[in-house]
């Protein structure tokens, strides 16, 4: 059997878009990517008070973020084809539609099971605009700008990132934790009314493919199972966990042997034969490893270790996000020049050495210090992204543009949850080394927090090695 991932693909072309309808794109298509970002971080500040009101503890109330990634995660791949299959256009409305309507159910939401519901809807359409968001600007963008559009498009995402805590803050402070979700009602709404008449159509319609549901059901156990296993912790006991991890590595299994023999695969493995397309994706994993290991451990460091007012600390948490959304987009646009292979790689060096300075900070570092390798951080991540995702996309076969998008946002998930839980692992393990050897808690905690971002360090090389295997290119 054979297949030809591009030999059937009749998109609209990036060049065919007159300067004026390409920046409408980027202006609704970037919306998209921001509100799909802040739905999603928006939440972690009113934690406290949805348990209040449910009555739970802090376990289970953490479902309220686990729930989204799960159905996020196992999402990606299906709306991305999805997007292939019937039109990116339609798949990205379709995402502002599940928003809007599950914003309204979680402000509504009578009890917390109901609530989880709306947040797993909400997970649905937040995947449809993360799959769909690359591969409409990846279509539409004029060839010599797609590195710039993409950049943009991550700009708008980190800036999701960055709003979404002290917007929720401010939410919470002006009409209690539901106004969080009820804002999203009508800005998920004005987006759609804009969507309508700007967006056009890109891919899709083919007649006689069929959806791989067989893909659909073996990725959503593996995934499910695995992101339970990691994402847990501790709290379903470590036999269940590895109990789900081993049920999770074999349904992945059996879904990758699957995708090797399905006629119309979810996932066409195909698209890692090209050095490019596998070196970025890989490469993007690592990437989101390495930096969640900052991202999660340094609130621990600021505020346990240093004593540092949790309001104050997220003010110098800020700093990461914010230089990755300034730096993001003058890396697409250095890409289309220059091509993506040393930019990235150079990204990832940049990473690595902002985690090996955070890891050699002591208890009494000067603050302007720790800034300043935030800063570093988020620069290398921000240079990084950008040319990556533009080579990664740009790799793919047009009639895979949904599952290219999806690979990326998947490697991004991944790498988020793997990078948490390998650096609270790492945490504990140096944690509980310091205190065997009779060393005091802050210290103890600093010998945790050496190790985990050595590590994260170590992982940013690999990355940085495994992006330079791509072949050169303009």
């Amino acid at each position: 059997m054979s297949r030809a991932p591009g030999s059937e693909a009749t998109p609209a072309s990036g060049s065919a878009l007159r300067a004026g309808s390409e920046i409408r794109v980027l202006w609704v298509v970037g919306l998209g990517a921001f509100l799909s970002s802040v739905s999603t971080s928006i939440v972690g500040v009113i934690l406290p008070r949805i348990g209040a009101w449910s009555g739970l503890g802090v376990v289970e109330v953490g479902w309220t973020m686990l729930v989204p990634l799960i159905v996020i995660s196992v999402g990606l791949l299906p709306v991305g084809r999805a997007g292939d299959l019937m039109g990116h256009r339609r798949v990205y409305l379709a995402g502002l539609i599940l928003v809007g309507l599950a914003g309204l159910a979680c402000a509504l939401a009578p009890s917390f099971p109901a609530f989880l519901a709306a947040r797993g809807v909400q997970g649905v359409g937040s995947a449809a605009l993360m799959a769909s968001s690359p591969a409409l600007v990846s279509m539409l963008a004029a060839p010599g700008r797609r590195g710039r559009a993409l950049g943009i498009i991550s700009t708008a995402t980190y800036l999701g990132l960055t709003a979404g805590p002290p917007l929720g803050g401010l939410l919470e402070h002006l009409g209690g934790w539901r106004l969080v979700f009820w804002a999203q009602v009508p800005l998920s709404f004005l987006l759609l009314a804009v969507t309508l008449p700007w967006l056009p159509e890109v891919g899709g319609r083919r007649a006689g493919r069929q959806v791989d549901w067989l893909g659909v059901a073996l990725l959503g156990v593996g995934l499910t199972a695995l992101l339970l296993a990691f994402g847990r912790g501790n709290g379903g006991g470590l036999r269940a966990n590895w109990g789900l991890g081993a049920a999770g590595l074999a349904a992945m299994a059996a879904f990758l042997a699957w995708q090797w023999r399905a006629s119309s695969p979810l996932l066409d493995l195909r698209l890692f034969r090209d050095r490019t397309f596998a070196s970025a994706s890989v490469g993007a994993l690592l990437n989101y490893l390495a930096i969640f290991h900052a991202t999660f451990l340094m609130p621990f460091y600021l505020v346990d270790l240093l004593g540092m007012d949790p309001s104050r600390a997220g003010l110098f948490l800020i700093a990461m996000p914010l230089v990755m959304a300034l730096t993001a987009s003058p890396s697409g646009h250095l890409s289309d020049r220059w091509g993506s292979r040393w930019l990235s790689a150079t990204g990832l060096a940049v990473t690595a050495g902002a985690l090996l300075g955070l890891g050699g900070l002591s208890q009494s570092a000067p603050l302007p210090l720790l800034v300043g390798l935030l800063c570093l951080l988020g620069f290398g991540a921000g240079v990084f992204v950008s040319p990556n995702t533009s080579a990664l996309m740009s790799a793919a076969p047009p009639d895979r543009q949904g599952t290219a998008a999806s690979v990326m946002a998947l490697a991004r998930n991944l790498g988020m949850l793997g990078g948490t839980s390998m650096s609270a692992a790492l945490y504990a393990s140096g944690q509980a080394a310091g205190r065997s050897a009779g060393l005091d808690p802050v210290s103890a905690g600093m010998g945790g927090l050496h190790l985990a971002f050595r590590v994260g360090a170590l992982l940013a090389v690999a990355g940085a090695v495994v992006v330079l295997v791509r072949p050169r290119r303009g």
